[in-house]
């Protein structure tokens, strides 16, 4: 069952630009505790459960779809979900023959018009390295 929406994982050719943007724009801070200078991806907290993932994307070009890639910089939409609907989406994805990549608490793959989704159980424990608290 998905609960609804983790984060949103956007495209940006410039962390500290946006950040800023995000910030002083739409009132949405950063809660990532790495240096954006340095970073290939920044945590903003958009609301309480939700979050927007800045993803350093210097390379614009289109993916095919079913790419197997570096899924922290890639523009995707996260759901949240809880770990048996996780094992559930990937038991239909291999009946279906459809490409995925797992990692402990997500699963990630592509819509039928090639667009990147995550679907992730992950919880507050399980963020310490990035050093984010978006919950």
């Amino acid at each position: 069952m998905i609960y609804g929406v983790d984060h949103v994982a956007i495209a940006v050719s410039n962390i500290s630009t946006s950040i800023k943007f995000y910030r002083e724009i739409l009132d949405i801070h950063p809660v990532d505790k790495r240096n954006p200078a340095t970073a290939s991806f920044f945590w903003l907290k958009a609301s309480a459960g939700q979050s927007i993932n800045l993803c350093l994307a210097a390379d614009q070009t289109p993916r095919a779809k079913g790419s197997v890639l570096d899924w922290d910089t890639t523009p995707h939409v996260a759901f949240v979900c809880d770990e048996g609907f996780l094992d559930t989406v990937q038991d239909r994805l291999e009946h279906k023959g459809i490409t995925y990549q797992r990692k402990p608490a997500s699963l990630y793959f592509t819509d039928p018009d090639g667009n990147f989704l995550e679907l992730t159980c992950w919880r507050e424990s399980r963020l310490q390295a990035s050093g984010a608290a978006h919950w």
